[in-house]
């Protein structure tokens, strides 16, 4: 699993640039980005890495680093990602390159960041409740449920003043929590953001998958290559429905569920939505060997 936006942490690539194989992607996904992911990586401070257009590529450029390092062979393996987390899942299960997945997410990130200066948007994030009583307040109010994460943990888009009045009328038995982004992320307020990314896979060479995925548009398996476009950028305006995506992973069967760098959030959430399944999150290159024990234990091998 690849973590989305909001996870990003100041220096997180500092640790993980130590070998001529890093540094070399590293670069190469700079190039293809148009920005110094090394730079901004390293020393970048906590709010200039939290920009929409810097974030994306960098969150992509570390999973993907983190994967290098690990053994998948051709293993029984489904791979999401939450948002943006998507193309380096993608990429991961074979439908495009890292280089397409790097070149589409600054189209996205850049293009994102731009609708985001069109309109007061923006997202709060709603803590506890009843997710169905929580949905059903957020849209009494013209918001977006935008990221339907677990039962507790859903985040509300859309126009500041009605973030507002949802705030002075929380539901019940919940904490409201303004959070720290550019825009109305997972709206039509990102629509403009849609065509861009639309226009970017007119230049991506799609293929036939090696592994599973679950697209967290609807939570479902995606079964034919082509509808990978189409789900990937209409997901830029729907909600991010994280809950279904691990309704369908228990419905597999699934046993291990490990979380790329930088890892935490999802298996955070998996904690509770997902007990019995045995949970790993990638933080730190030490943590490698451990995650290829990981999936020798959950993956096996096909054939």
């Amino acid at each position: 699993m690849t973590p989305g936006q909001g996870s990003q942490i100041a220096g997180m690539l500092s640790p993980w640039l130590v070998g001529d194989e890093n540094i070399k992607l590293t670069n190469l996904f700079s190039s293809v980005a148009g920005i110094d992911l090394g730079e901004l990586g390293t020393k970048a401070s906590q709010d200039e890495i939290t920009e929409t257009d810097i974030a994306q590529p960098l969150l992509t450029t570390l999973a993907l680093i983190s994967a290098s390092a690990l053994k998948l062979k051709k293993r029984e393996i489904v791979f999401a990602g939450h948002s943006v987390g998507e193309f380096s899942s993608c990429s991961l299960a074979g439908y495009f390159s890292a280089t397409d997945a790097i070149r589409l997410v600054a189209t996205r990130g850049k293009a994102m960041a731009m609708a985001a200066t069109k309109n007061a948007t923006g997202m709060s994030a709603i803590l506890g409740g009843d997710k169905n009583t929580v949905i059903n307040q957020i849209l009494k109010f013209d918001l977006v449920p935008a990221n339907v994460n677990s039962d507790g943990q859903i985040a509300a888009s859309g126009l500041l003043t009605n973030l507002e009045k949802l705030s002075a009328n929380p539901p019940e038995s919940t904490k409201i929590r303004k959070l720290n982004v550019a825009g109305a992320f997972h709206s039509e307020f990102m629509r403009s953001a849609e065509d861009e990314l639309s226009k970017a896979f007119e230049n991506v060479d799609l293929r036939e998958p090696t592994y599973q995925f679950i697209s967290n548009k609807d939570g479902q398996l995606m079964k034919i290559k082509d509808d990978i476009k189409s789900a990937l950028v209409s997901q830029i305006t729907s909600p991010v429905r994280w809950d279904m995506c691990q309704a369908t992973m228990k419905e597999l069967g699934v046993t291990g569920m490990l979380e790329l760098a930088p890892g935490g959030v999802l298996t955070g959430i998996a904690k509770r939505e997902m007990p019995g399944v045995e949970l790993f999150a990638i933080k730190s290159p030490e943590d490698i060997p451990a995650a290829q024990d990981f999936i020798d234990k959950h993956a096996r091998i096909e054939g």
